[in-house]
């Protein structure tokens, strides 16, 4: 094997016109990835969230309105907006539920950010009257049947004060 040379090459450098040609394909492959890129960005700051709330096993029903709002449902406080996207809530056979949600908060002149809120717990029931608890306290109240949920917060530090499930 031969080792390279350290002579300068003899070959003549490439004309200005197929330097200008080879300049003008290069800059525009990164003008279009450069055009993807902020695109893709684009579609991925208003997207839907992939955020799911969390269920577990037993009985689940799906989260259908807020506040008397159907959901989405969006709520604004002191400057921020909350939008609830979607939720369940688990009634699990061992008396254990999860009320879980996910939502979208947008502060003013700020990103908005996903994330899901789980509240979990002991639930009881007493014919069609309904009381969540966490370490003793209830935390939501509300009735059941067998395919509707309504709760009412009473401690709970959630969005909304008033939420109705559906099976």
């Amino acid at each position: 094997m031969r080792a390279p040379s350290l002579r300068p090459s003899h070959r003549r450098p490439p004309s200005l016109a197929i330097r200008t040609r080879v300049r003008a394909h290069v800059g525009a492959a990164a003008r279009l990835l450069v055009g993807a890129a902020l695109a893709g960005a684009c579609r991925e700051s208003i997207g839907i969230s992939t955020t799911e709330p969390e269920v577990g096993p037993g009985t689940v029903y799906a989260l259908v309105s807020a506040n008397e709002l159907p959901l989405p449902a969006s709520f604004t406080n002191e400057g921020r907006t909350v939008q609830l996207r979607k939720g369940a809530l688990t009634l699990g056979t061992d008396s254990t539920f999860i009320f879980s949600y996910a939502q979208r908060t947008a502060v003013t002149n700020g990103l908005p950010s996903e994330g899901v809120v789980t509240v979990r717990g002991q639930y009881r029931r007493n014919g069609t009257v309904l009381a969540l608890l966490q370490q003793a306290d209830t935390v939501f109240t509300g009735t059941f049947a067998a395919t509707t949920v309504n709760l009412t917060v009473r401690r709970a530090t959630v969005t909304g004060q008033r939420f109705v499930f559906v099976r």
